[in-house]
């Protein structure tokens, strides 16, 4: 999870990240990398080697679903539609 302050600084993170990844044998999957923007002004997309990652509105994060409002209340509901499968 990268959490930039600004558009530049997130493309530059994801860069960074893909050719460590590289260097290391490993490959970004660009279908499974999402973006979440909060706040924020620019909509230009964020790239992976010039394929445009996927803008979400929320994301499932080591179990809990995180939305675009901190989570709580996707999260909650994700949780008890989950809890009513077992009774």
């Amino acid at each position: 999870m990268l959490i930039p302050s600004t558009k530049k600084h997130l493309q530059e993170k994801t860069t960074r990240l893909n050719d460590e990844a590289k260097r290391v044998g490993l490959r970004v999957n660009v279908d499974k990398t999402k973006v979440m923007r909060i706040n924020a002004k620019s909509q230009e997309n964020i790239e992976i080697d010039g394929m445009s990652l996927e803008e979400v509105e929320e994301f499932v994060y080591l179990g809990a679903t995180i939305g675009k409002e901190g989570g709580g209340t996707s999260n909650m509901k994700n949780r008890a539609s989950k809890a009513r499968g077992f009774f």
